[in-house]
């Protein structure tokens, strides 16, 4: 037995140890379904518990104590209130078994549904409008997330309409279980309309004419919290201060206009981050990188990066300079020198770039001008230069709970399209760029996490065609179970070259095991080609992620399932970290 299949097994091994370790525990909920019953089972900690590798007796008498007060509370969103549960706890042969026999009982509907607002916002036509839509009517099926939510919304907008000092004298849902009838009252006072007074920054760090291109509120108007939040995320986002304070002064406020006094600690100009890793693909890396925030009154910024691999290094400058609005609108000019040395292509990269980077709707985008000086070694050829002149542009956009440590919903994409005529450049070519990951929930503790990359491109002169625009399939980002860039066309000495095109996917399922631990399955495939796909390599493997403080590590088992002679058909360890999406 090989040391891969060996790794193979002990991995599976303590996939299977953790999903199983600890007492074994079966929950059956009988007498409710649908929505109800996945509520419940939300609510029901035992549900929530009864795969963890730590799970003693002792835990699971204490969680089978508290359940049936959990499932009464968790079916009162659905209007059952006069609920009825039977339990019981069995020690068997194959296992602990709980059942939990619930009657929900009739739901309650509402008797009574009084609605008030009073003082001078009593008559604002928007808060007239909020209090006819509320949703909730007499007669109808007590529904307490619709009031809690129909009472968050109606405050938040009495609120955003300047009046401060609102406040809710009476806010009560009345449920009479015996009658299976409730009585629903809520009345607002909205006190007196306040607009924004003199707003007063104090600070020493840049121009005060560019930062108030960050400031988007301004002396009379309605006074808003939210308003002014954003202004304090806006200028703790530019980084150039350590302490952003925002504080309206009611006690200052005359004729009903409330001054806002801003108060601001400039953070430390030089920034410097260090880094250390390990990734299969690349080895061990290093890495360093600087920023200079601001340069000047006017804000600019320099970041620099140094990062070493056996594989790969890279040396880039950048400076930024921001414009119209400065949140999301910036002119950027970039150096970059990358040195590349893998099986597959040996390459030294000069890139210099200058773009303009902007916010379009919810992407992040830029539109640039490229100019790269490559000397490349691919497969068996001699070494060739090559100088091309580029346009593009780029477009990417993440989507995901960043608080989640095991996010289940999510989507990356990223799309770049650039292209060069031979007028400077030694050939013409145009190329698109095209990445997106997805995860979709699946049951309670898992997750299908799919991932897909498309490249496309004509080329004029291969040849000259830079290897670092080329497209390679294989790796712990690409075909799991093949070496990093071991996928693509290749020359008469049968070496990879790289190709024009890309087609690339993965279905991987990630099942959360326990609070730090995830077992994943997983089949990836792909190549990259010339002009027509003729064979796609396919892998599939198992992996562990451990959800460490500072971001999943990953480790994956990886086997060819199609393998051609010129590629190693055993199998293959990947290991990784960093954030997914």
């Amino acid at each position: 037995m090989s040391y891969k299949s060996a790794t193979f097994i002990l991995l599976l091994g303590l996939w299977t140890g953790l999903a199983w370790a600890g007492e074994q525990l079966e929950v059956r909920i009988d007498g409710v379904q649908g929505e109800v019953l996945d509520n419940v089972k939300a609510y029901l900690e035992i549900e929530q518990k009864k795969q963890d590798p730590e799970l003693t007796a002792q835990w699971i008498r204490r969680m089978h104590q508290h359940a049936p007060e959990q499932i009464k509370q968790a079916l009162q969103p659905f209007a059952f209130f006069s609920a009825t549960v039977e339990s019981s706890l069995t020690k068997q042969e194959s296992g602990w078994l709980a059942r939990y026999s619930v009657v929900p009982g009739p739901k309650t509907r509402i008797n009574e549904l009084k609605l008030e607002v009073t003082g001078p916002g009593a008559d604002e036509p928007k808060i007239k409008e909020a209090l006819a839509a509320f949703p909730m009517k007499e007669g109808e099926i007590l529904n307490t997330d619709a009031y809690d939510t129909g009472k968050d919304e109606l405050l938040e907008l009495v609120y955003s309409l300047g009046y401060a000092k609102a406040k809710s004298p009476l806010h009560r849902v009345w449920v009479y279980p015996g009658r299976n009838q409730a009585n629903v009252y809520l009345s607002i006072e909205t006190g007196p309309k306040y607009h924004l007074g003199e707003l007063t920054i104090r600070q020493n760090v840049v121009d005060p004419d560019f930062l108030n291109r960050y400031v988007h509120v301004k002396p009379g108007d309605v006074y808003s919290q939210e308003a002014l939040l954003n202004l304090q995320s806006d200028l703790v986002r530019t980084q150039y201060f350590s302490e952003v304070d925002v504080k309206p002064a009611f006690e200052r406020a005359e004729d009903l206009r409330v001054p806002v006094d801003v108060e601001m600690e400039p953070a430390d100009r030089h920034k410097l981050d260090l880094g250390v890793g390990y990734f299969t693909d690349l080895g061990p890396t290093l890495s360093t990188q600087w920023g200079f925030r601001p340069v000047n009154r006017r804000g600019h910024v320099m970041n620099s990066l140094l990062k070493w691999s056996p594989v790969k290094s890279t040396a880039a400058l950048s400076y930024w300079v921001p414009v119209r609005d400065p949140r999301t609108d910036k002119f950027a000019l970039s150096v970059r020198y990358e040195h590349e040395d893998s099986t597959s292509q040996k390459r030294d990269t000069f890139d210099q770039r200058g773009g303009y980077y902007f916010q379009w709707q919810d992407w992040s985008s830029s539109l640039f001008a490229d100019f790269r000086q490559e000397t490349f070694t691919t497969g068996s050829q001699p070494a060739t230069s090559s100088v091309i002149a580029s346009l593009g542009g780029s477009l990417d956009r993440t989507r995901v709970d960043d608080a989640a440590r095991f996010p289940t919903r999510g989507n990356y994409w990223f799309l770049e399209l650039m292209g060069s005529g031979r007028v400077i450049s030694d050939t013409a070519y145009l190329r698109t760029h095209i990445k997106t990951r997805r995860f979709i929930p699946v049951g309670e503790r898992g997750r299908l996490n799919l991932r897909a990359e498309l490249g496309l491109a004509w080329v004029d002169l291969f040849d000259k065609y830079p290897s670092s625009l080329r497209y390679y399939a294989g790796g712990d980002q690409s075909v799991r179970g093949y070496k990093y860039q071991a996928l693509g066309p290749l020359d008469a000495e049968g070496e990879v070259v790289g190709g024009k095109h890309l087609l690339t996917g993965t279905v991987e399922y990630d099942h959360l095991v326990s609070n730090d631990w995830v077992g994943a399955a997983f089949v990836d495939g792909g190549n990259a080609f010339n002009d027509t796909l003729d064979k796609v390599f396919y892998a599939a493997g198992v992996g562990v992620r451990w959800l460490s403080p500072v971001g999943p590590v990953r480790l994956d088992v990886a086997v060819p399932i199609n393998p051609d002679d010129g590629n190693d058909a055993n199998w293959r360890i990947h290991f990784g970290f960093g954030a997914e999406l």
